[in-house]
């Protein structure tokens, strides 16, 4: 068993990395899932939330640094054990049983994933070619690992302080909901957000441990890093248009429906002041029609 492994500096370490590197990235993870499930109750700051927080921001984080020193076998399958652990610890601490709220989250922290990775990639590289070092050199337990992630983390942090500040204007949009309604539109997420990380997965393992543009200028390997870049931040842009759009369609034909029932209140007064009973009966049918309607779930 790894027990036999452990000495006081490797202890001392997982504790230091656990709180300082890898708490703050499981609190951006939840934090980020929360706010796309749009559960900004959930983010109130109060004894309750707070230890609903605790159990998958610490359970993931001493499950990563676990994994990371003692199975660096599974280097290669982090990204989807962190997937799973974040959606099943989350899952039991914010007691989510059915099936399609499951898949909700899962999409959640799956785009969480693709943020967090692409945030990583837009300097980790760049820093590594300018100091002429690499991912196998880097102490992942020690203070090199806490100083490379502080731009990320100010960057996240940022990112979840704005939503929460705008989040009157966010919520006009119910992203995760929009996208639950169709099952074509739900596929086409999944696999955007699949091939997003494979992508990042595979350009980081070129370009920040295998080096590939060692030889390159540091101008050009900036540009390469920063083009790469565009095709994740596209895809979820061009993600997010179609949903704003499907959502605009329907909030567009509820207003014509609102307009309607109000035309339509008119004409029913209209026959009940000149006691014309008999097509007061058509005009509750097509009201009631237009009611179903506008209380269908947006």
């Amino acid at each position: 068993m790894f027990l036999s492994e452990l000495d006081m500096n490797t202890i001392l370490k997982i504790v230091a990395n656990i709180f300082i590197v890898s708490v703050p990235e499981q609190v951006f993870l939840v934090a980020f899932t929360l706010i796309l499930l749009r559960r900004f109750d959930l983010l109130r700051f109060n004894f309750r939330n707070i230890i609903k927080l605790t159990i998958p921001v610490l359970g993931g984080a001493i499950l990563s640094n676990i994994l990371i020193t003692f199975y660096k076998g599974l280097d290669t399958y982090m990204l989807l054990i962190g997937v799973v652990t974040v959606t099943f610890l989350m899952s039991i601490a914010y007691k989510i049983i059915a099936v399609k709220d499951m898949l909700k989250m899962l999409v959640s922290v799956m785009l969480g994933f693709v943020v967090m990775s692409i945030i990583q990639f837009s300097y980790i590289p760049i820093i590594f070619y300018a100091t002429n070092t690499n991912m196998n050199e880097l102490d992942v337990l020690g203070l090199q690992s806490f100083i490379l992630k502080i731009p990320e983390r100010v960057v996240e942090f940022s990112l979840i302080l704005y939503v929460l500040i705008k989040k009157g204007n966010y919520l006009k949009v119910n992203f995760i909901k929009t996208i639950a309604k169709s099952k074509t539109l739900t596929s086409a997420t999944v696999l955007t957000i699949i091939l997003n990380l494979v992508f990042i997965c595979i350009m980081c393992k070129f370009i920040a441990f295998d080096k590939i543009l060692a030889n390159l200028s540091f101008t050009t390997q900036l540009i390469i890093i920063e083009t790469i870049l565009t095709f994740p931040i596209l895809n979820l842009a061009l993600l997010w248009v179609a949903v704003y759009h499907i959502t605009s369609k329907e909030s567009y034909e509820r207003a014509l429906t609102k307009e309607r029932l109000k035309t339509l209140t008119s004409i029913l007064e209209a026959y009940a002041s000149n006691r014309k009973f008999e097509k007061i009966e058509l005009v509750l049918t097509d009201i009631n029609k237009h009611v179903n309607k506008l209380y269908e779930e947006p």
